[in-house]
């Protein structure tokens, strides 16, 4: 593979079959407080996800460090991110957590204005943390909620 992209770092780095990657990218990067509202949103509006799985889909086809950052910007300006249950709530995948399975497999080209996006201390929502470090690559291969 000359340029592979990173849908095939990503299975070969975690050993996640092709078939299941964009569940498995989905479940690590969401939100941990929004698992429990998946199915009731998927009911409710089978369509509530779409700007997720095109994020991943615009994550999985890249195959420069620098193309994560358009991916990003087309994720945070997608119209339905604008919904209250998707900005506040923050019933959606998380870019940070994004962030963190990204630089995992391959390190990243973000801007300096991304770059804000993604400080520790930089979001704060009804279900914000502080976590003084990141995950372990052990921790991201086992799927940990601890991904913010």
């Amino acid at each position: 593979m000359d340029n592979p992209t990173f849908f095939e770092l990503y299975c070969e780095r975690t050993g996640v079959p092709r078939s299941a990657f964009v569940i498995d990218l989905f479940r690590r990067t969401i939100y941990p407080h929004a698992r429990p509202f998946i199915p009731p949103l998927k009911a409710v509006n089978p369509y509530y996800f779409v700007p997720d799985y095109n994020f991943i889909e615009n994550v999985s086809a890249m195959r420069q460090p620098e193309q994560f950052a358009s991916a990003v910007r087309s994720f945070l300006q997608d119209p339905a991110n604008a919904s209250f249950l998707r900005r506040r709530l923050r019933l959606r995948i998380s870019v940070r957590r994004m962030v963190t399975v990204v630089t995992y497999v391959r390190s990243p080209n973000l801007p300096s204005d991304l770059m804000l996006l993604l400080r520790s201390n930089g979001t704060q929502h009804p279900f914000w943390r502080e976590e003084s470090t990141g995950p372990s690559p052990g921790e991201i291969d086992r799927g940990a909620s601890g991904l913010n």
